[in-house]
């Protein structure tokens, strides 16, 4: 009895604590670095970058399918009157074109709204008419030739195939998933030396404990995973925490983003599957923060022998 009294008094002195079963356990030391409120911090602004990466992905996939397969003519304003009907026939009787319908005034004054502010403006600006073409599925057309047929019917008038802004807004989306995915590699990388520094003091604050470990024949691995464990589980808190805040911000901007309809502008509700996929941030957070720990006290214990 003596002996077991003495044997709890060392462990208690030394910062340990027994555990329900015949394992030890470090006990918690009040001094600890708040990990948990750092990875909470790391794990909301991972979420919002990923969130980002997946919204500018979605937009990308919606700019592309959006726009093609269509054409738009332009007629300058002082002679779409006269130019149309010549335009229209262009158009309706060039073989891949599936619909050719100009747009009224009302319509392009609602796609003006988002650069103009208010569509009152019309009066007064010389718009040139649109014509919105559609062309049928997996139709091919020679938009060189086509364009030199409307110069002709109609001096002035442009076509635009928009290509060159699905491949501006491609690459500008490519570069907003790029960075965003930078700043997920930024924020991993912080949270790994975060982890590694607590759990380098932690080791240093426990180094008593750590040696009367070795002594009654404790692993490195069973020191190890005492480490592992408490940041596996300080990381998932603080996660969980994080993405929640970040999934409330990210309605919190749905609710005041200005309601735009256009296909260039990108839509910030999130789907149900990148609210899943978010979720997969909190597993990541912990699995990196409990193999960091680990690495970090093995490494650290094989110096010392």
């Amino acid at each position: 009895m003596r002996e077991g009294t003495a044997s709890e008094t060392l462990l208690r002195r030394a910062g340990l604590s027994r555990g329900p079963g015949p394992a030890l356990r470090l006990r918690e030391a009040r001094t600890r670095l708040r990990l948990d409120w750092i990875v909470g911090a790391m794990a909301f602004l991972a979420a919002l970058a990923f969130a980002g990466a997946l919204t500018m992905h979605d937009q990308a996939t919606r700019w592309r399918t959006g726009l093609s397969g269509t054409l738009t003519v332009e007629i300058p304003a002082e002679r779409s009157g006269t130019d149309l009907p010549a335009v229209l026939s262009v158009l309706r009787t060039t073989p891949g074109v599936e619909r050719a319908e100009p747009l009224s005034r009302e319509e392009i004054g609602r796609l003006l709204v988002p650069w103009l502010g208010t569509s009152a403006l019309m009066d007064t600006l010389p718009v040139p008419q649109i014509v919105d073409v559609a062309l049928a599925p997996g139709a091919t057309l020679d938009t060189p030739a086509l364009a030199q047929r409307l110069a002709a019917a109609a001096p002035g008038s442009v076509l635009d195939d928009h290509g060159r802004w699905v491949a501006q807004l491609l690459h500008l989306a490519t570069l907003a998933t790029l960075a965003a995915f930078v700043i997920v590699a930024i924020v991993a990388l912080s949270a790994m030396v975060a982890v590694t520094i607590t759990t380098r003091a932690g080791l240093a604050l426990h180094h008593e404990a750590i040696d009367l470990l070795h002594l009654i024949g404790a692993e490195d691995r069973y020191i190890a995973r005492q480490f592992a464990r408490e940041a596996l589980i300080l990381g998932l808190r603080g996660s969980l925490v994080g993405v929640a805040l970040s999934i409330g911000a990210l309605y919190t901007l749905i609710g005041l983003a200005p309601a735009i309809e256009s296909v260039l502008v990108p839509t910030l509700a999130p789907r149900p599957g990148s609210i899943i996929a978010l979720t997969l941030v909190t597993v990541a957070a912990a699995a990196l923060c409990g193999s960091t720990a680990w690495l970090t006290v093995m490494n650290e214990l094989r110096k010392q022998i």
